[in-house]
């Protein structure tokens, strides 16, 4: 697993499209415990269960080898100055979509991280697939640093320097991985049919913070 290039300092996402991790109907069982629960669940995003403690992990044996599975190939890939920061586990369905608003305008984040996106199910073009650009995620960092801490109220994070022909939608089968960095173009696509449910398990990496001292020794030689 050493061996697989994931280029996201460059190219901004990587998709996987192999079931690289090996995943079975086990993990879909440890996802639906965790979506039905209160305890992920009660937190005021829709159709979004969250687990924010790291500890939690020891439980679900088959989700916190899956965790420690995308860390180390993402710190293989010289990535590793990263951290665990949360797991989302989404289900998606036509009825939440909204045109115009995020996350389905071509955006990036206010904090910068490396995500790791997890198709639970088939996703095909009419199921909402994620929808990436193929762009040096350095090329937005001035633009996230300015923006300003309200600004999901006016959508400043929209990117409109692009065309919509420069996304890709991300297809994938079940066990399919994409990872990507949130400096990169990106934006939810429309679920059309309305049988149509997407399963996702999002593991989110925060950048760590720069030791101060540390640089500063550095810097001395």
């Amino acid at each position: 697993m050493s061996d697989i290039q994931l280029n996201i300092s460059s190219d901004g996402y990587k998709k996987i499209d192999n079931n690289i991790f090996h995943l079975d109907s086990k993990i879909l069982e440890e996802y639906e415990n965790i979506y039905n629960d209160k305890k992920y669940s009660d937190n005021g995003h829709e159709n979004t269960s969250i687990i924010n403690d790291q500890k939690d992990l020891i439980k679900f044996n088959n989700l916190n080898k899956l965790n420690q599975n995308i860390l180390r190939l993402i710190k293989d890939n010289k990535l590793d100055n990263i951290e665990f920061d949360d797991i989302w586990f989404v289900k998606s369905v036509e009825s939440i979509y909204e045109p115009k608003k995020l996350p389905y305008i071509p955006h990036i984040d206010k904090v910068r991280k490396i995500k790791a996106m997890v198709y639970l199910n088939d996703v095909t073009i009419e199921d909402g697939p994620l929808y990436m650009a193929k762009v040096d995620p350095n090329n937005y960092e001035n633009f996230r640093k300015e923006l300003k801490p309200d600004y999901k109220k006016r959508q400043e994070n929209e990117i409109k320097n692009l065309k919509i022909e420069d996304y890709s939608p991300l297809n994938g089968k079940f066990g399919t991985t994409i990872f990507f960095d949130t400096n990169a173009p990106h934006f939810a696509g429309k679920i059309h049919n309305k049988n149509s449910l997407r399963k996702i398990i999002r593991f989110n990496f925060r950048f760590k913070p720069q030791n101060p001292i540390k640089n500063f020794f550095r810097n001395l030689f």
